[in-house]
């Protein structure tokens, strides 16, 4: 017995081997317009004999692969990643084991104290900080304090911004969309 196939249901060819896939099926193919993948001449032959009329693509293993639909995956791909590290982010920092936010205004906050107090203005610290659910207050006590607590921002920021670009290489040298799928579940 004959295992099932996926098959291509395509339209219109939109560029150069590239074409419009109107949908997939399973089972076995009795189609006579059952063409094989990589057949780019006998499907060019097919739809000039009948341009309009939807062809229909054999393959036993996945779905193929077209140049549109991978590029659509690669493109909810990056917008994936951006929504993961911006989430990261929106986590905030740990400093002595409360949570602090590091929403824009926050670290507009933090830039412009760690700003100040390197230039020498006194009276800045110590200074007392909300956590991100304003559940407690952490006292920045002095120079050094607050120098660790930038190096945790810096931490979080630099991670999330390093794992969306690494992700992104990953993205971008995918063949199919079930690599890409694949590098998304890793997140």
């Amino acid at each position: 017995m004959r295992p099932k196939t996926m098959t291509a249901i395509i339209g219109q060819e939109t560029s150069p081997g590239i074409f419009e896939v109107l949908g997939f099926r399973w089972g076995e193919p009795t189609d006579k317009r059952l063409l094989k993948i990589g057949a780019t001449s006998t499907v060019k032959t097919a739809l000039e004999r009948a341009p309009r009329e939807p062809q229909v693509y054999d393959t036993n293993a996945e779905p193929p692969v077209f140049r549109a639909s991978l590029e659509a995956a690669k493109a909810r791909a990056y917008q994936v990643v951006d929504a993961a590290a911006r989430s990261r982010i929106a986590a905030g920092f740990t400093h002595a084991g409360l949570t602090f936010s590091l929403s824009l205004a926050a670290q507009t906050n933090w830039t412009g104290l760690y700003s100040r107090v390197k230039a020498g203005h006194a009276g800045q610290l110590p200074r007392a900080v909300a956590t991100i659910d304003d559940g407690a207050e952490y006292l920045v006590k002095d120079a050094a304090d607050l120098e660790a607590i930038v190096e945790a921002i810096e931490a979080v920021i630099a991670a999330a911004q390093d794992l969306g670009n690494s992700t992104k290489r990953d993205i971008r040298a995918a063949k199919s969309v079930s690599e890409v799928d694949l590098i998304l579940a890793s997140l």
